[in-house]
């Protein structure tokens, strides 16, 4: 149980030209847990820049970087905001989720494991991460950018997650989306072994 009503702030990062899907706004304003802020960032600059601005500009106890094409479950927020709760020590919770369109199938998942981190990310994006142990995304990477948050919230702040074994969101993949070209996947793991490197 919860002892007080934390703040969630949902932060949608935009490029220049997009907008966000009206199936996201929806299940953000179907939530069961009324305690959240929803800020948009649009402007030059890659996804991290914009998450990052979004960060400057909330107040929230919890941050959600949503993409802009995400359909969350409507128990999303209290569901991971639970699991949070029951896990104090854990800097965010993560889930399963669901793919639909150029990429079918579910995705994600297992307990918190850094060994398997280390080898492939298999946490999403889509995680609800406590703010006082947020270390901002790394604005030099195009891709990958959440594999390698974690493992550098891990590496430097000793941070972990918090697994919620259910599919509490679905994520819709059109032709042409960064997830669907491989076409400069070594390249981008290659980067992230890179800044690993720094550490």
């Amino acid at each position: 149980m919860m002892t007080k009503a934390p703040f969630v702030s949902i932060i949608i990062p935009l490029r220049e030209g997009d907008s966000v899907e009206p199936w996201t706004l929806k299940s953000i304003q179907r939530q069961t847990w009324t305690r959240y802020e929803t800020i948009i960032t649009q402007g030059p600059g890659n996804a991290c820049v914009n998450r990052n601005k979004g960060y400057d500009a909330s107040i929230g106890d919890y941050l959600l970087f949503l993409d802009a094409d995400i359909e969350l479950d409507r128990e999303y927020l209290e569901t991971m905001l639970t699991a949070l709760a029951e896990a104090p020590k854990a800097a965010y919770a993560y889930c399963r989720y669901e793919r639909k369109g150029e990429l079918t199938g579910y995705e994600g998942g297992g307990p918190w494991d850094p060994f398997k981190l280390m080898k492939a990310n298999y946490i999403s994006t889509m995680s609800l991460i406590r703010r006082r142990t947020y270390m901002g995304w790394n604005e030099s990477l195009d891709r990958l950018q959440d594999w390698e948050m974690w493992l550098r919230m891990f590496k430097r702040g000793g941070y972990w997650g918090t697994f919620v074994d259910e599919v509490l969101f679905t994520a819709y993949y059109k032709p042409g989306d960064i997830s669907t070209d491989q076409s400069n996947w070594n390249a981008s793991v290659k980067r992230v072994n890179e800044e690993l490197d720094k550490w």
